[in-house]
């Protein structure tokens, strides 16, 4: 994709209304393009722009695994790799162990699929209250985490190679010097890390701990604290709400509980019927994130906005009786004010939520409306307070000056980056060096890694004992799905030394503590019964009955008081597929498109389209932005629309210099510009333009469909649809055209000649939110490789499935509106007409198969397939010579070679192992239990697949509804999967 693709427009259309695009250039038709500044995309790979060395370092990077020599010896009783089959198991099938991993410190549960005690693939936990059977991108891809060759693999002091025995012996002569200890910790709420602190306080007076969080969640512990006088903790029942008001906060992606927040506010927006009620979502964001795309009413807003929008909507609900200082124009107050009217009518029944960046007053301000508007105790559930580590730990701001009062110093820094994470106007590096010995537990050596005299690799997630605290409370257990590859240690083995305990491993230390706890109880049982499910019952936080308020709303409004400015902001986010940068050697997550830019391999400035009018740029222009401190960075442009006007928005995650072969250089760092001081947003920034360009490979026009649709996504208001349903079902219908270009083959249709199975599928664009963890389950389980930035400039991206992204309306509020699309199984299949080697066949069930060994990549079938959902190797992107790249592929699904097309199967390796099994145990396959890898992840289970002969099947059901639509109907190929219809809840009579 050339940068002009998407440049933005110089000249305007008389109307816009009901245009349906993709790009900015569908969007102009007038427009007029320059010329590109540097090398287009095929250039760069015509012209030698990448060797063979540098695509098969990438390849290793994103693919292998060290080998078996590298893993180290574990106490066998805690992980038995079988040497005997035992008689009632088959070792070539997948089995399925519990654990959890951590978002912000708190617990998500996962399943891990593993093959002959190696893991291949997680999935959601649905005995666990934080994932309900769900999984994120980043969470899928924690599988290629784990086996990435770039992890720290040397315990050193120094550059010399040392051993945990001199590890233990260190600390043994700390003790005796009595020394001060500072450590560093990533968030955890972790019982047993809890408690070994509690216990190092006791024998080390001298200790201090420091939480090291990227995003300075600070802001929403200490809302909490005023309006509550202790640190409760909410949970919002979204599934009870009838109106939702986000205020800079996407609820569905970056909170600890997005999972089950997403699944409760999908039960909101599931529409069968004209009698099914529906949410209302409203959203104020200054950048598109997953809520502003769902949401039914939306405000771009700047940061420095969201103070005036508090007040007015606190004033208009009778909570205040003073109005300060806004800064809105008569629009936007408004549109709060509208708001506010809905709320009203909703009491009991709505919930406002906060996101952290949000100042601390602007926070508590939210909590008290929501108590105002009776939402405390029915649509958001207090609970009690729980342990977590930022309660006992002291500002990481206190190092720096701690480190320097006499004595001697040991700083340990566990888990955390605090080198490249930290804003830039810490210089952690000196801060290290104050320090007399400092040591880094992680993963990877990092950037802070290299300050270091002390490195000690870390054990994986997946190769690790711990325990963790979900939001809501609930205990949750962490358990080993392979030894350690490489000689890593966890948290609580290195606590376990400094505190002289040096035959402690992490099995032995989990236990001792439980075993404490559960001192009444039967422990073993309760022991096995906790580490087989991953959680342990009943254990979530007590909701309270009771919870005084201690502040007043009136107190709070002149505080948060916006101050009048014209000039530019810069609001500093994480990103939405790396976040804070910890995955950011992670090739399946760098090749991920985003949501809205779907951009790949980079971050940038997001710009609106008119503040990129006004500055006169385009779609990777390169400017420098200054702060009023000083500061500067250079970074290049990409313009989103409904980016809030003159609004600069920068994600973290990126310029990583010690990531790894994957991750190093890509994109740019935002520390230069952050500081304590403007640790989430910055105002009175001016930008200047450079003369340099950057080439951006976004997917966002590599397949655009709407140019050959009738109407891409269908959506209606559900308020009509709930009167009028017949209108909507008229409507919908006639967007599926009788007349065909493709005569039709009714011998291909196994529906009508009566077939045991046709498989199909049905995705519901009401509650599919755009996440992107379908994209990467497909990945994970299908074996497909990742190809590097300059194969997707060429359109070459490899992923089964995609989002396409489509915008109605102006550039600059347009509705958003995306799409999954993955292989429609076509009856009518054009892509097997056309191939000369009897490839891309049908089965007698409906699934459109690839036989990988006739495929003699003519590429027929891909020109001729209207969806563009099939896939060429170009490249050998997998090395099929390195038997360590096996470890980490699903055995289950072929691995494909250089010359071959290949497709989503609809997972046809799940279904045949659920028919086996079904036959060898004489039990009939359930209507609904086969799932696909896409399905199964999905939190808001907009994916339905099964059987379209079986009556008793979601699938059955859906693909009879009135709202099912396909896409390129006209074309009458016949998909098999099919979508239902996308509503708006915008007419505030209902």
């Amino acid at each position: 994709m050339s940068v002009t693709d998407s440049a933005a427009p110089s000249r305007r259309e008389k109307s816009s209304r009901g245009k349906i695009w993709q790009t900015f250039r569908s969007f102009w038709k007038d427009q007029e393009l320059r010329q590109q500044p540097t090398a287009q995309a095929g250039e760069i790979w015509l012209n030698g722009g990448i060797n063979r060395r540098d695509f098969v370092g990438l390849l290793e990077a994103s693919m292998a695994l060290a080998g078996v020599t590298a893993c180290t010896v574990q106490k066998p009783e805690n992980i038995i790799t079988a040497v005997r089959a035992p008689e009632d198991r088959i070792l070539s099938g997948a089995e399925y162990f519990a654990t959890t991993l951590t978002k912000h410190g708190f617990a998500v549960g996962v399943l891990g699929e593993t093959h002959l005690g190696r893991p291949t693939k997680l999935e959601g936990n649905p005995d666990h209250p934080a994932s309900l059977g769900a999984a994120t991108a980043d969470m899928q891809a924690t599988i290629l985490e784990l086996y990435d060759p770039d992890r720290a693999k040397k315990l050193r002091f120094g550059k010399e190679a040392r051993t945990w025995e001199s590890v233990a012996g260190f600390f043994k002569e700390r003790r005796a010097e009595v020394v001060n200890f500072h450590i560093v910790c990533e968030p955890t709420t972790s019982p047993t890390f809890l408690s070994q602190m509690a216990r190092l306080r006791k024998v080390l007076p001298n200790l201090h701990c420091y939480s090291c969080d990227p995003f300075e969640r600070g802001n929403t512990y200490k809302a909490l604290d005023e309006v509550f006088g202790a640190p409760n903790r909410l949970l919002h029942k979204f599934e009870k709400a009838r109106c939702i008001v986000a205020v800079d906060c996407d609820f569905l992606a970056e909170m600890a509980q997005s999972l089950r927040y997403s699944h409760d506010f999908a039960e909101g927006r599931r529409i069968r019927s004209n009698r099914d009620a529906m949410n209302r979502l409203y959203a104020i964001e200054t950048s598109p994130g997953l809520v502003g795309g769902m949401a039914d009413f939306r405000l771009a807003l700047k940061p420095s906005e969201y103070g005036s929008a508090l007040n007015v909507l606190a004033n208009d609900l009778g909570l205040t009786a003073k109005l300060s200082k806004i800064t809105l124009t008569e629009g936007q107050r408004r549109w709060v004010s509208e708001l506010a009217v809905d709320l009203k009518k909703y009491r009991g029944e709505s919930i406002l939520i906060a996101g952290d960046r949000l100042s601390s007053d602007e926070q508590a301000l939210v909590l008290l409306i929501n108590n105002h508007l009776g939402n405390l105790g029915k649509t958001i559930e207090v609970l009690e307070p729980a342990p977590d580590l930022y309660h006992t730990a002291e500002p990481l701001t206190n190092l720096m000056s701690q480190l320097g009062e006499s004595g001697k110093h040991v700083l340990i820094i566990i888990g955390a980056n605090p080198v490249y994470s930290m804003p830039g106007d810490i210089d952690f590096p000196k801060v290290i060096a104050k320090a007399d010995w400092s040591m880094h537990l992680n993963v990877y050596e990092d950037e802070t890694s290299q300050y270091c005299q002390w490195f000690i690799p870390q054990a994986h997630v997946l190769e690790s004992w711990g325990d963790a605290y979900a939001y809501d409370g609930t205990i949750s257990f962490v358990q080993p799905l392979i030894r350690p590859l490489y000689q890593g240690k966890t948290a609580t083995e290195l606590l376990s030394l400094i505190l002289g305990e040096t035959n402690q491993n992490a099995f032995d230390v989990m236990r001792a503590f439980w075993k404490k706890e559960w001192s009444g109880i039967d422990f073993e049982k309760t022991w096995q019964r906790s580490v087989r499910s991953g959680i342990v019952f009943d254990s979530k936080s007590k909701s309270l009955k009771a919870y005084p308020i201690a502040i007043q709303a009136d107190s709070l409004v002149t505080s948060i008081a916006a101050k009048v400015t014209d000039s530019y902001e810069v609001q500093f986010k994480p990103d939405p597929v790396l976040a804070d940068g910890t995955m950011s050697n992670n090739a399946w997550l760098q090749e991920l498109p985003k949501p809205f830019s779907k951009l790949t391999w980079d971050n940038a400035v997001y710009l609106s389209p008119k503040t990129a009018r006004e500055l006169k740029l385009l779609n990777g222009d390169v400017i420098e932005i200054s702060s009023p401190e000083g500061k500067q960075l250079v970074a290049p442009v990409w313009i989103q629309p409904g980016q809030a006007e003159k609004t600069l928005t920068l994600f973290l995650g990126y310029g990583r210099s010690r990531a790894g072969r994957v991750g190093n250089g890509v994109g740019y760092d935002v520390a230069s510009l952050r500081s304590q001081k403007n640790l989430h947003s910055i105002s009175g920034v001016t930008i200047r333009k450079m003369d340099a360009s950057h080439v951006f490979a976004s997917t966002q026009s590599h397949t655009r469909l709407e140019q050959n649709m009738t109407k891409p996504s269908p959506h209606f208001d559900w308020l009509d649809y709930s009167r009028r349903p017949e209108s909507v079902h008229s409507a919908v219908k006639s967007n599926q055209p009788e007349t065909s270009l493709i005569p039709r083959n009714p011998r291909l249709n196994a529906i009508e000649s009566g077939g045991k199975e046709a498989w199909g599928m049905t995705i519901d664009l009401n509650t599919c939110t755009g996440c992107n963890a379908c994209v990467i389950a497909c990945q994970a389980e299908n074996n497909i490789p990742s190809v590097g930035k300059d194969q997707v400039l060429l359109g070459r991206e490899m992923q089964w499935m995609r989002i396409d992204q489509y915008y109605e309306g102006s550039e600059d509020d347009p509705q958003f509106v995306h799409q999954p699309v993955t292989c429609m199984q076509c009856e009518n299949a054009p892509c097997e007409t056309v191939c000369p080697v009897g490839a891309t066949v049908h089965s007698a069930e409906g699934i459109n198969e690839m036989v990988y060994n006739r495929c003699v990549g003519t590429r027929y079938c891909s020109n001729n397939c209207p969806y563009k959902v099939r896939h060429f190797n170009f490249l050998d992107y997998n090395d099929m010579a390195d038997p360590g790249l096996q470890i980490m592929r699903n055995p289950d699904v072929t691995v494909r070679a250089k010359g071959v097309m290949e497709k989503c199967t609809y997972c046809i390796q799940r279904v045949n192992r659920t028919r086996i099994e079904s036959e060898k145990s004489g039990i009939p396959v359930g209507p609904n239990e086969l799932m696909t890898a896409c399905q199964q992840t999905c939190s808001v289970q907009a994916i339905v697949f099964g059987n379209l002969n079986d009556p008793k099947s979601g699938v059955f059901e859906t693909s009879r509804s009135p709202l099912r639509h396909e896409m390129l109907a006209e074309l009458n190929v016949k998909p098999r999967t099919g979508y239902l219809v996308k509503f708006f809840n915008r007419n505030r009579q209902g």
